[in-house]
């Protein structure tokens, strides 16, 4: 635990806030690669070349709307 002052503490908020956002993001597009996945290559994918799927998954996620 550490004592800050509050213009440290805003700034300590802001620096939690994001990094709350970011693990969010990163749920998020684990989540979808993993449905995406799972539908193209089966239920095991993970136990092939993930980076090729991942980078196949990110192509196509490329060409979908901002919002799906």
């Amino acid at each position: 635990m550490e004592l800050l002052c509050s213009a440290c503490h805003a700034t300590a908020d802001v620096e939690r806030a994001e990094a709350g956002r970011r693990r969010a993001a990163s749920a998020l597009y684990d989540a979808r690669l993993d449905g995406w996945a799972t539908k193209v290559s089966g239920e095991n994918w993970w136990e092939g070349d993930t980076q090729l799927i991942a980078d196949e998954f990110d192509e196509w996620a490329e060409k979908q709307p901002d919002d799906w």
